[in-house]
């Protein structure tokens, strides 16, 4: 019977355990930082022009929340924005262009989504060397390189699919601005050596988990009030006058003490509680009846 506590206990802690941290992963929830606008633009005029696809008027579902992960995809489906390059045919050019990214406010982040539209056979490829230029600005003037990052994987025979591509920038960023930097590279077909479009469906930044620590200065400690200067002696002709005694300054309140956060445990932590709980009960109560 013993046996079989000790059994029930030790299952017990275990599926505690398991439960807590299943609990705690489904807490974990990404906060998007807010975009105003996404903005085009080629490093030469004429070189390389943006196509919304599937009866848009602008490239808003750049940033709508939706990249249409998973879904097979034609190349003049609504929600995909497709970037033409103009030198298809001239091996020895590679046309580059960014996107500015706008958030509604100034953000701090450290991470960067990509949704990339690849179509093989309609020449819809990877930026070449699968490189994405990220940089920074608070103004929109003035920009600060964050970095160069890779984008994994390539265009493959025969696939029509998007695939979201997520950039850990490895550091915390603050700005009001982003700005996304492509160029054309070389393609695997030999009567068109550069890939002739690239295709997105969504920019997504995710905010960075920041910690806001209290810098407030403590209270500045009381002036004692200055003591009173007594009063001169009056002539013997007329009584002096006696002086006012001063008001003592009033005492200043002490800075409220900050109080501490208490966490709040979870339904899941509760639940697991109460089970071990009651089962721990329940064997006491086994053991006492079996003595």
């Amino acid at each position: 019977m013993k046996k079989l506590i000790c059994t029930l206990l030790v299952l017990a802690l275990v599926c505690t355990c398991a439960f807590g941290v299943f609990a705690e992963g489904e807490d974990e929830e990404e906060t998007l930082v807010e975009i105003q606008s996404v903005t085009f633009k080629a490093a030469v005029e004429g070189d390389v022009e943006e196509s919304v696809r599937g009866g848009g008027t602008d490239n808003s579902c750049l940033y709508d929340g939706d990249f249409h992960e998973g879904t097979e995809t034609n190349h003049q489906a609504k929600g995909l924005v497709l970037v033409q390059n103009k030198h298809r045919d001239d091996a020895s050019m590679h046309p580059e262009y960014s996107y500015t990214i706008e958030f509604k406010e100034t953000s701090t982040f450290e991470t960067v989504k990509i949704g990339l539209y690849e179509a093989y056979m309609y020449m819809i490829g990877f930026p070449k060397d699968n490189n994405v230029g990220i940089e920074v600005s608070a103004n929109g003037t003035d920009w600060d390189l964050v970095g160069d990052y890779k984008l994994e994987g390539e265009a493959a025979t025969d696939e029509y699919a998007v695939n979201i591509h997520t950039i850990e920038l490895g550091k915390t960023v603050t700005g009001k601005y982003v700005r996304l930097s492509f160029a054309y590279g070389d393609s695997p077909f030999s009567d068109v050596p550069i890939w002739e479009w690239h295709g997105f469906t969504e920019f997504a930044v995710i905010a960075a988990d920041v910690v806001i620590v209290d810098e407030s200065e403590p209270a500045e400690e009381s002036t004692p009030a200055e003591e009173s200067t007594p009063a001169e002696e009056s002539t013997p002709a007329e009584e002096s006058t006696p002086a006012e005694e001063s008001t003592p300054a009033e005492e200043s309140k002490p800075a409220e003490e900050s109080k501490p956060v208490t966490p709040t445990t979870g339904d899941a932590g509760i639940i697991a509680l109460a089970v071990v709980s009651a089962l721990a009960l329940g064997g006491a109560v086994i053991v006492k009846k079996s003595k």
